[in-house]
C-alpha cells in the first residue's frame, strides 16, 4: 500500500512543481501590483486606527466634528493612494513599451544563410558578434570585404552597396545581387559560378572580376552572350578566357610563343613570361604593344614549361591570370600545332574565345590536360569551333600526358557540339602503359566508327621494355572478352598506333601472333564497352589464364566427399 501511495505522489508532486514554475513568472510581473497594494493596506489601516484612536478620545459633542474630518482626511488619503497606483502602472506601461520599441521586429531582420558573411557585415556595420541585422541597418551599408563564402544571401537588402568583394570561395548563386541598382565594382574571383546572367540586372556595374570560375564562355553558350551584353554596356568583364598563349614556332633550340589579351573585356597593366618557373621577361602592356616572344638556346628534345601572367589592377590588389603551355623543344613542320590550356569545370574542359587564326592549314590544335590529376575529363568543343578547324582540315590532339589522341576533325560531322570523354581506367596486369577508354559523344548519338584514322600514342617506362619490336597498343574487344593487337611502332618511349574506332586501350609486350594481330585498317566493331580491370573478369590477357579456380572446385569437392564417407561409416558402426 505505501508503494501505491509513494508512486501516486511521485506523479502530483511534479504536477505541484510545473504549477509552481508556471505561476512563478506571473507572480514576479506582479510583484510591483502588490508592494503598491500593500502600501496602499497600510496606509488604510493606518487611517483606520487614526480613526479609532480619534474616537476613543473624543467627547460625545465633537463625535459629529472628529467623525467628519476623519472621513475627509480617509477620502484623500485614498485619493492620493489611487493617484500613487495610477503612477506606478503608467511607469510600469512606460516600461514596456520602451522595451517594445527597442527590440527589433522579426519583420525587419535580415537573415545571412552564410555565418562569416553575417560576422563580416556587423563588422563593417559596428555591431557586435550576434547582433541582429536589420534592413534599415544595411541602408549605410555602401562597401564590403570578406573572403571564403559560399553564400550571399541577406545582400539583397543592402540597397546602397557599391563595391562587393568576395573572392575564393564557393558562391555559386548570384540572385541575391539582382536588385542592387547602385553596384559599381565586384570582386567574385575563385568562386563556384557558372550563371553570370544576374549581372545584367545590375545597371550601374562598371567592373566584374569573374577569373577562375567554372563559367562556360564558349562561343554561343548563355554566358558567351551575356558577356557580349555587358561588355556593349562598357562593363569591364575579367575572365579566364580573355588572355590566350599558343606557341607560334618550335625548332630543335628556340620556341615562339604568342599571346592574345580581349582588351574589349578589361585591360591588364603588367605582364611577364617564364621558363620552368624562372621569370624570363616583364613587360608593361600599356608601354608595349608586343604579343610575341621566342625563347632561344634550349636543348633538343627537352620539354619546357612556359608561362605567362597578366596582372590586372583590380579594387584592393593586383590580380592574375596565368596561362602555362608545355613544348617539346624540336624540328616541328610547318603545319605545327598550336597548344592551349582550356578551363575546367567539374570534370569538363572547355575552350572560350577560341583563336581559330592561330591553327595553321592542315595543322592540329593541342588541348594540354597534362596538369589535370583526375582520371576523367570531358572535353567539349562546339559547333563553331570545330567548322574553323574543318575549314583548316586541322585535327585536335588531347594530350593527358601519359596518352595522347588525334582527331580528325571531319570525323566530327557539322553543325553539332562535340564532346571527347578520356577515361583513365584501372591498371591491367601486365600492361606497360595506362588504360584509357575514348569515346566521341554527339547530340545525336556516339560515334564509333572513323573513315579516317584516329591516331593514339602511349608512354611507356624504356626499362621494362625487353624486345622494342613486340611493344604494341592492344584493345579491349567486349564481343570475345580478350585484349587485341593493333599494332604500333615503339620510339624513345613512346608507342604510336592508329586505330578505326573506339574502345579501352592499352600497351603490351607480347610475341604477335598472326590469328591476334589486329591492323588499324581492321572492321572491327568500335564498341565503347569499358573493360575490367586488375583480375576482374573478362580481362583476359594472351596467354595468361590460370587454373586457380579449377583447382579450388575440385579441392571443395574432394571434401564434400570425404565428409560423406565418414558420415556413412559412423552410422555403420553405431548399428
Amino acid at each position: 500500500m505505501k508503494k501505491r501511495l509513494a508512486l501516486l505522489l511521485i506523479p502530483m508532486l511534479a504536477i505541484i512543481v510545473s504549477l509552481g514554475f508556471v505561476v512563478q513568472p506571473t507572480r514576479a510581473n506582479t510583484d510591483t501590483t502588490k508592494n503598491t497594494a500593500q502600501t496602499t493596506g497600510d496606509t488604510a489601516n493606518k487611517t483606520k486606527d487614526t480613526v479609532q484612536s480619534t474616537d476613543k478620545a473624543a467627547t460625545p459633542q465633537d463625535t459629529n466634528i472628529l467623525t467628519e474630518e476623519n472621513a475627509g482626511q480617509a477620502k484623500d488619503m485614498e485619493k492620493a493612494t489611487s493617484q500613487a497606483a495610477d503612477a506606478a502602472q503608467d511607469i510600469a506601461q512606460t516600461k514596456k513599451s520602451t522595451k517594445k520599441s527597442t527590440a527589433p521586429s522579426p519583420k525587419d531582420i535580415v537573415t545571412f544563410k552564410d555565418q562569416k558573411l553575417a560576422n563580416d557585415v556587423r563588422a563593417q556595420l559596428g555591431l557586435k558578434k550576434g547582433d541582429a541585422i536589420t534592413e534599415s541597418a544595411l541602408t549605410p551599408l555602401t562597401f564590403i570585404f570578406t573572403r571564403g563564402v559560399s553564400d550571399l544571401s541577406g545582400l539583397e537588402y543592402a540597397k546602397n552597396l557599391s563595391l562587393l568583394e568576395a573572392p575564393d570561395g564557393k558562391i555559386s548563386n548570384l540572385s541575391p545581387l539582382k536588385g542592387l541598382k547602385n553596384l559599381q565594382t565586384l570582386n567574385l574571383a575563385g568562386n563556384k559560378i557558372t550563371d553570370i546572367s544576374a549581372l545584367t540586372q545590375m545597371s550601374n556595374l562598371t567592373m566584374a572580376n569573374l577569373a577562375d570560375n567554372p563559367v562556360n564562355f564558349n562561343t554561343g553558350s548563355a554566358a558567351s552572350k551575356t558577356l557580349q551584353a555587358l561588355v556593349g554596356k562598357g562593363v569591364n568583364v575579367y575572365h579566364d578566357d580573355m588572355v590566350q598563349l599558343t606557341t607560334e614556332r618550335v625548332t630543335k633550340d628556340s620556341i615562339t610563343v604568342a599571346w592574345n589579351i580581349d582588351q574589349s573585356d578589361g585591360m591588364p597593366h603588367l605582364g611577364a613570361l617564364t621558363l620552368n618557373g624562372e621569370q624570363v621577361k616583364s613587360f608593361d602592356v600599356f608601354k608595349q604593344a608586343q604579343s610575341e616572344y621566342t625563347f632561344t638556346g634550349l636543348k633538343e628534345g627537352q620539354t619546357y614549361d612556359i608561362g605567362l601572367s597578366m596582372s590586372f589592377n583590380l579594387t584592393q590588389s593586383d590580380y592574375q591570370i596565368t596561362k602555362t603551355l608545355h613544348v617539346k623543344a624540336e624540328d616541328v613542320q610547318p603545319k605545327q600545332q598550336v597548344t592551349v590550356t582550356p578551363n575546367i569545370g567539374g570534370n569538363t574542359a572547355t575552350i572560350g574565345h577560341f583563336n581559330g587564326d592561330a591553327v595553321k592549314q592542315n595543322g592540329t590544335l593541342a588541348i594540354d590536360l597534362k596538369n589535370y590529376k583526375e582520371d576523367q575529363v570531358n572535353v567539349q568543343l562546339t559547333a563553331e569551333q570545330i567548322k574553323t578547324l574543318q575549314d583548316k582540315k586541322a585535327a585536335v590532339q588531347i594530350n593527358k600526358g601519359d596518352s595522347t589522341v588525334s582527331i580528325p576533325t571531319e570525323l566530327f560531322g557539322s553543325g553539332q557540339d562535340v564532346t571527347v570523354e578520356v577515361d583513365k581506367q584501372k591498371p591491367v596486369i601486365d600492361a606497360l602503359s595506362s588504360v584509357y577508354d575514348f569515346t566521341i559523344k554527339t547530340a545525336t548519338g556516339t560515334i564509333s566508327k572513323f573513315k579516317q584514322p584516329v591516331t593514339l600514342t602511349f608512354s611507356v617506362d624504356p626499362s621494362k621494355v625487353n624486345n622494342p619490336d613486340n611493344v604494341k597498343v592492344w584493345y579491349y574487344n567486349p564481343s570475345t572478352k580478350k585484349w587485341e593487337s593493333i599494332g604500333g611502332t615503339y620510339k624513345d618511349g613512346v608507342v604510336t598506333a592508329q586505330t578505326y574506332h573506339f574502345s579501352t586501350y592499352t600497351v603490351f609486350e607480347k610475341a604477335q601472333k598472326s590469328s591476334s594481330s589486329v591492323t588499324g585498317s581492321s572492321s572491327h566493331s568500335g564498341s565503347t564497352t569499358k573493360a575490367a580491370a586488375g583480375n576482374g573478369a573478362g580481362n583476359q590477357l594472351p596467354n595468361t589464364a590460370t587454373h586457380t579456380m579449377n583447382f579450388i572446385a575440385l579441392g571443395t569437392l574432394l571434401v564434400i566427399l570425404a565428409s560423406v564417407c565418414l558420415w556413412f561409416q559412423r552410422r555403420k558402426q553405431k548399428a
